[in-house]
């Protein structure tokens, strides 16, 4: 049996990844299961209640059963859950893998010190691309909060670093969005930065400009497989939709994070 965690910063083509991996022959990937927070427990128990879950689910799908997903490749537009039957599967050993964000991006030195053996992949994506989309996403990204269950006592304990707690408190007294979301991206990138040893990264520019070569490289699967299941997202680009403070905010608060991915900021008003 093969576990993958997906994980990433929010609007950098995850669910994207999610279809595009579904539609390759034993690959299943759930986007965002429905509460998942009350099979598994972000405390000392997690890698045994994580390991439960892909077990239960796991059963579920070679029983045949229907599961509830997320089956679009940009949730923005379509996040509805609807029952869904896998039907690319030649036997039990296919690879299964959830997909979540903010809660598994925090909790990624937990994860992987704890189940060595799973594969994780995390998608960043470019803070000015980034966080343009945020302004246009789900409220909790346009407004830059934490989720009610990062803030609860048990994750902030188990999951969050010193660092992030005390940002994460901190933000709770800002009033401008545009630093609470850069001060959020920030956390994450920093998370995804600290475990780039141990992890695969995926940058968002190279998964949409050649989707076979990123998921071949990054699954380590040959390409006359996924190339012919698999194409370019039609989606258009979108025009950043930053001001001059955006711009000043992720210079002063993302910098040092962007680089530690890999991205360079250029000069404010030329982007």
């Amino acid at each position: 049996m093969r576990d993958l965690i997906l994980t990433g910063i929010p609007r950098s083509g995850t669910s994207y990844l999610c279809t595009l991996l579904n539609k390759i022959d034993d690959h299943v990937v759930i986007n965002e299961p429905y509460k998942l927070e009350h099979h598994i427990n972000f405390d000392e128990n997690l890698p045994t209640n994580l390991d439960s879950y892909y077990q239960l689910m796991r059963q579920k799908v070679e029983q045949g059963e229907p599961i509830e997903n997320k089956t679009s490749e940009d949730t923005l537009f379509a996040n509805d859950r609807h029952l869904w039957r896998p039907d690319n599967l030649s036997g039990a050993d296919f690879v299964f893998g959830l997909k979540i964000t903010f809660k598994f991006v925090f909790a990624l030195s937990r994860l992987r010190e704890r189940k060595p053996t799973t594969k994780i992949v995390a998608l960043i994506r470019h803070p000015y691309n980034n966080l343009s989309a945020w302004k246009a996403s789900f409220p909790h990204l346009r407004e830059g909060v934490w989720d009610s269950f990062l803030c609860s006592d048990i994750y902030r304990r188990y999951c969050l670093s010193a660092e992030e707690r005390t940002i994460q408190d901190q933000m709770a007294m800002i009033k401008e969005a545009s630093i609470r979301r850069c001060l959020l991206w920030h956390c994450a990138a920093g998370a995804i930065a600290r475990n780039l040893d141990h992890i695969t990264v995926m940058r968002y520019e190279d998964l949409i400009a050649d989707p076979v070569r990123e998921i071949c490289t990054a699954f380590d699967l040959p390409t006359a497989r996924v190339a012919p299941l698999i194409s370019k997202s039609q989606k258009p680009p979108r025009p950043l939709d930053l001001s001059a403070e955006d711009y000043k905010n992720i210079h002063k608060i993302c910098k040092e994070s962007a680089e530690r991915l890999g991205y360079t900021l250029g000069k404010e008003q030329n982007v």
